[in-house]
């Protein structure tokens, strides 16, 4: 039987293993992985407001927006109903470039599904799931 620290390493590592690929990937975008998960947000929820966006990441996003802004990958629209809310949505580079994200993160699946069977799939997602409530806890 495996003692917990060489589960937990197991898990560091593997975790560790497909990070290190998505950093590469986020390198060559010049992006950080907030600026994904705001681009990811946003492709699932156009015309959001910012406030939306803090009470979502629990915290304040000012210089991701303002950099994604910059770099051409978002833009703000002020809604209809109050010039003061500003809309965010992704403009099309956004759009490709967080395609690129999506890709990467296909390509991570297929090589996880070409290793394991199904019935070993479903039997890892629901032991990470239980992984996972247990560290909520």
């Amino acid at each position: 039987m495996q003692s917990n620290h060489q589960l937990a390493r197991k898990i560091i590592y593997t975790s560790r293993q497909q990070e290190a690929g998505l950093q590469e990937l986020l390198k060559d975008l010049d992006l950080e992985l907030i600026q994904i998960e705001i681009l990811d947000y946003l492709a699932l929820h156009p015309g959001t407001i910012q406030k939306s966006l803090k009470d979502y990441f629990g915290r304040t996003l000012q210089n991701p927006l303002v950099i994604l802004e910059k770099k051409g990958l978002i833009y703000r629209k002020s809604a209809l109903t109050d010039i003061r809310h500003k809309r965010i949505f992704l403009t099309k580079q956004g759009e490709n470039e967080l395609e690129k994200v999506h890709n990467y993160y296909d390509q991570m699946e297929q090589k996880v599904q070409r290793s394991l069977t199904f019935e070993e799939r479903t039997t890892l997602f629901q032991l990470l799931d239980k992984v996972q409530k247990g560290l909520e806890r």
